[in-house]
């Protein structure tokens, strides 16, 4: 039962931070930044390929994966969501550049990293943390 709940609450935790962006992006935008999804996913992946190809340690390869997705997200609003809002595009036009943006960043990522499944480097976990009965 401990399990269960602890599974549940990372989840959830995952689940509020998504959210949490979406509505920082959206207050000042007016439009959900589907683009967003996009680069939580690089930042993965960036974060990854610094980990499992460079042989980093897993901090750093994190460190360098928020870095590298924060410059991404920057570029891409200056050079497309700014000159669509100095136009005074509506927020559907908005919106549709995101979700382009977002799938051809998704196969961006699929070109270079592949569709299959990926997880990090763990040989240093040598026993999990037993917390009130979950691990």
């Amino acid at each position: 039962m401990a399990q269960f709940l602890a599974n549940g609450l990372v989840a959830g935790f995952g689940y509020a931070l998504i959210a949490l962006a979406l509505q920082v992006a959206y207050l000042p935008n007016r439009f959900f930044n589907f683009l967003l999804g996009g680069i939580f996913a690089a930042s993965a992946y960036f974060s990854y390929y610094a980990n499992v190809r460079l042989h980093l340690p897993i901090v750093v390869s994190i460190l360098i994966g928020v870095l590298l997705a924060t410059g991404l997200g920057l570029l891409l609003d200056v050079a497309l969501f700014k000159p669509l809002r100095t136009h005074r595009a509506n927020s559907g036009v908005l919106l549709i550049c995101s979700l382009g943006l977002y799938v051809c960043l998704q196969n961006v990522i699929s070109m270079c990293f592949g569709d299959d499944f990926k997880s990090f480097r763990n040989e240093h976990i040598s026993e999990s943390l037993n917390l009130v009965g979950a691990r």
